[in-house]
């Protein structure tokens, strides 16, 4: 039995970073884990296969309480 595909992306955010979230294709949030300067988060599936070429939307909270929106590419 295959346990499946599993989608990460991991890399630096920044100390100024304190949440990064990806909303899926099904529309679920995924909130990756932030500690000194670095992100990383995982879901089930191959959906940021693409993300290398393509990149995806993340929002990310800053320290201060603003939020933004970038492009992650892998």
């Amino acid at each position: 039995m295959s346990a499946g595909n599993i989608s990460v992306a991991a890399g630096p955010a920044g100390s100024d970073i304190v949440v990064v979230t990806y909303k899926s294709r099904n529309n679920e949030y995924v909130t990756a884990t932030v500690s000194k300067g670095q992100f990383a988060l995982w879901l089930p599936g191959n959906e940021l296969k693409d993300a290398a070429t393509q990149g995806v939307e993340v929002e990310v909270t800053y320290i201060d309480g603003t939020t933004g929106t970038s492009i992650l590419t892998l």
